[in-house]
């Protein structure tokens, strides 16, 4: 898939620490980055490779461990974050990985 090739979804994992609040643009982000990973086996496979992708949506959504999220919008991206987490499990070697390192 282009998009990991061209480290778009490199970006797009980024795009969630740019700020520590919530905004349009993390939300689009991760939906972006949801539909790239639920869509693409290739992506999945790729994504780990560059980045720990596993890991750093874990610490995205660990911010509503301790905090509920403060509007719908908000829900709806923490929702979105838990689904992008799931696609690249999804993918033999990366759950492996993810099991490997608990």
């Amino acid at each position: 898939m282009r998009s990991v090739k061209h480290e778009f979804t490199v970006w797009l994992l980024n795009r969630f620490f740019w700020k520590e609040t919530f905004d349009a643009c993390k939300m689009l982000a991760s939906e972006h980055l949801s539909m790239i990973l639920q869509s693409s086996d290739n992506a999945k496979a790729k994504l780990t490779k560059k980045v720990d992708a596993v890991d750093i949506l874990l610490r995205t959504i660990a911010v509503f461990e301790k905090n509920d999220p403060a509007s719908v919008d908000e829900k709806e991206y923490m929702e979105i974050l838990f689904n992008s987490l799931c696609a690249p499990l999804m993918h033999l070697p990366n759950r492996k990985k993810f099991l490997d390192a608990s």
